[in-house]
């Protein structure tokens, strides 16, 4: 069972990834680390010097000469072993900070995707808005929780330019796969 969870963390994305890409006339990447991989735009910058705790950062292209604000993509990975926190737990913990560390947020998704067939692991989809500093960011997280391990895959952009890499972030979130 712990094989199968950690073979596959979105089955079903990874199908549905699988078919956009092949649609896709962009060229793609793809990472492949020990315990997961994930593709991303060629055109985007991998940056995996642990900036700010994470595992990696993707920095999309400026959109142009007055875009000062990188949109980007990125996983943390944490140890949560003898904490006793399941998904649910870590949902409620990071909506909490979600509301203390972002100002004027607003949560327009918060959904739980279940295990089915296809997705043989749950993951919560949370989808916010907010100011943090000088920009207005709409952010998409993944979390997972498998083994006492926290995986946070997320996607922040400009307000303004989130519909511009919606698309391309969303393919970037569902390409991840545990190994």
């Amino acid at each position: 069972m712990i094989n199968t969870l950690k073979l596959i963390f979105f089955s079903l994305v990874l199908l549905s990834s699988t078919l956009i890409f092949a649609q896709s006339e962009e060229q793609w990447k793809t990472l492949e680390q020990e315990n997961y991989a994930l593709s991303y735009p060629e055109d985007w910058t991998l940056d995996q010097n642990g900036l700010m705790g994470t595992e990696l950062f993707l920095f999309s292209p400026l959109l142009s000469e007055v875009d000062d604000f990188k949109d980007n993509f990125s996983l943390m990975i944490q140890d949560l072993t003898g904490m006793e926190i399941d998904l649910e737990k870590y949902v409620e913990i990071s909506v909490g900070q979600i509301k203390t560390m972002i100002t004027d947020n607003n949560i327009l998704k918060n959904e739980r995707i279940a295990k089915s067939d296809n997705t043989p692991i749950e993951f919560q989809r949370i989808e916010y808005t907010g100011k943090q500093g000088i920009y207005n960011l709409h952010l998409v997280q993944y979390y997972l929780v498998v083994d006492d391990i926290a995986y946070v895959l997320t996607l922040t952009c400009e307000i303004e330019s989130y519909e511009e890499h919606k698309e391309v972030g969303e393919k970037i979130l569902q390409s991840f796969v545990l190994r």
